[in-house]
């Protein structure tokens, strides 16, 4: 009997052990085993992502709000890179603008995504900035020598990322002035390509006017040197 009764455990016990090793138990403990650190690491990386159209916006808003005069450019800004994905959080935007870094023209930069732990990423970008510029044409050609008079010039307000450092803005500036080289109809009139005109040249006959009180005395004279208007 006892045999018998030990022969029974024994068969028994390993029918127990067999079906916890069988394959659809074997499945079902690896799944349940698995699925918590799953859920766990997924928690941790919860994410937010800046697209790449909201980094370009923002670092618009960004140099509007640190550049002189944004109010006379057109600023628009340049990313590259892709969507930006950011953990969890609160996050800003910081740049620190060295003074001239920014001008018209295409000018690279980079703006720093800051999150709060201090942890950030940095975005490398360009912005192309224009400028709107008041500048004086000429109405028509001229050639070296000619004089401007107030029906050959007209003011015209431009956009350009190129602007013209020396061009002239004021029609005053030109009128009455000499071209010093030829000039094509449209040209945007510079400091540097107009001079007074010489009202008195070498060796005319001139008349000398002087005058203390109530006395004047006038002689005739000649003009040893070329001479403009206040000189």
């Amino acid at each position: 009997m006892s045999l018998y009764k030990n022969t029974l455990f024994l068969t028994l016990a390993w029918v127990f052990l067999c079906g916890i090793s069988s394959p659809g138990n074997a499945d079902k403990n690896f799944r349940s085993a698995d699925l918590s650190p799953a859920l766990e690491k997924g928690k941790e990386q919860e994410t937010q992502v800046i697209t790449v159209d909201q980094i370009e916006q923002q670092a618009e808003k960004y140099l509007v709000d640190n550049l002189p005069n944004p109010d006379e450019m057109e600023i628009k800004v340049k990313y590259e890179g892709r969507d930006l994905e950011l953990p969890k959080g609160k996050y800003r935007f910081v740049s620190s603008l060295p003074a001239g870094a920014i001008r018209p023209g295409r000018t690279p930069f980079s703006l720093k995504v800051e999150m709060d732990d201090g942890k950030y990423k940095l975005l490398h970008m360009y912005a192309t900035i224009s400028v709107y510029q008041d500048v004086v044409k000429i109405r028509k050609a001229f050639r070296r020598g000619q004089v401007l008079t107030a029906n050959d010039v007209e003011i015209e307000r431009m956009k350009t990322s190129k602007p013209v450092f020396d061009a002239i803005s004021q029609a005053e500036d030109a009128i009455r002035y000499e071209v010093v080289q030829n000039l094509e109809m449209g040209k945007i009139l510079t400091f540097g390509a107009l001079k007074k005109p010489y009202l008195v040249k070498r060796g005319d006959h001139i008349l000398l006017v002087m005058d203390k009180g109530p006395m004047k005395i006038t002689v005739p004279g000649i003009a040893k040197e070329q001479g403009i208007r206040g000189s």
